[in-house]
Formats: structure tokens, C-alpha cells, sequence
């Protein structure tokens, strides 16, 4: 992996850890802990899936509302709701632009997955379904998709007050 895409991954990261604490801060939403509770943070993601190059890295980042934001050096970032499913269990739709090698638009895709985290609660691995449209909307293909963390890649949001969160890194 170069050294400029380890740099627009970590960057793209920071970002989405940012916008989506302040978008949790926006909300008057509380959501009951639950089993899955330990998923929210940010992850290091590497999906396979149709039209994308094998092991591209992405940013996944889950809040405690149940917000997702994807960031991927590939396409377009992502958002969209997850919801706790079962024991160590998420459920998750997320919709994003999808663009050609040169940038330009064309058309959009929509991501449903579920992944189920380990015991230890830091890595996670699973699989869904995915939709690209082409840019009128049209269903394109249809195709599935695995997923699955790299170990020990989890940024973890603790809460240190209702609505202050201080980011740390565990390895």
C-alpha cells in the first residue's frame, strides 16, 4: 500500500470522525446501549465487491445513533443507519456516488450488509448485498459483497460526557 493512500485513508478517517461527532451532537436521539454497542467507532474495512479493485482499504465509521459513514479512495464517501441485529450483531444500508477512474459521475450505488464482531469486539467481518444505478436511476447490477476488518484497526469513541468524545487508539 503507498504511503499516499495510507495518508488520504487516515485523513479521510480523521474527517469522518470529526463530522460524524459533530452530527451526533446535533441529535436529541438517545439510543439504548445494546450488545452491539462496541461497533461504534471508526474501522479499517477491505471489501470485495463487484466493480471495485480486490482489498481497497475503506474508512467505516458507526455512531452511537446509528449513523454509518463510509470514506473509500475509490469512489465518492457514503452514509446511512445501522441498527443492532443480535448478540455482536449490525445490520447497516449505506448509499453512495459512484464515479469513473477520471471522477466523473456515474450514477450511484446502495450498500446492505451485515457483519457480526468477534468476541473480542475488535475485528468484524461479514457480507451483503449491493445496487449500482446507473445516473438515471436505472439498476445497472446487482452483485454481493464480503467484508472484513484489518486486525486491530479500530478507532474507539469513548464518551467522556453526553456530548464530548475523546478519541483513542487501540491496538
Amino acid at each position: 500500500m503507498s504511503a499516499k493512500l495510507v495518508r488520504q485513508i487516515v485523513a479521510g478517517a480523521g474527517f469522518l470522525v470529526c463530522v460524524s461527532t459533530w452530527v451526533s451532537a446535533q441529535s436529541n436521539v438517545t439510543v439504548a446501549p445494546s450488545s452491539a454497542g462496541n461497533i461504534v467507532g471508526a474501522w479499517v474495512v477491505i471489501p470485495s465487491a463487484p466493480n471495485r479493485p480486490p482489498g481497497s482499504p475503506n474508512v467505516f465509521t458507526f455512531t452511537s445513533d446509528g449513523i454509518i459513514t463510509r470514506f473509500s479512495p475509490v469512489d465518492s464517501g457514503a452514509t446511512g443507519a445501522w441498527i443492532s441485529t443480535g448478540d455482536r450483531i449490525v445490520t447497516y444500508t449505506f448509499i453512495a456516488l459512484d464515479r469513473s477512474a477520471s471522477g466523473d459521475f456515474k450514477g450511484t450505488f446502495k450498500v446492505r450488509g451485515k457483519v457480526t464482531l468477534n468476541e473480542s469486539n475488535d475485528e468484524f467481518a461479514g457480507g451483503g448485498l449491493v445496487d449500482f444505478f446507473d445516473a438515471q436511476g436505472k439498476l445497472a447490477q446487482s452483485g454481493t459483497f464480503t467484508t472484513h476488518t484489518l486486525p486491530a484497526s479500530k478507532w474507539r469513541s469513548r464518551a467522556a460526557h453526553a456530548r464530548t468524545e475523546t478519541l483513542l487508539w487501540e491496538a
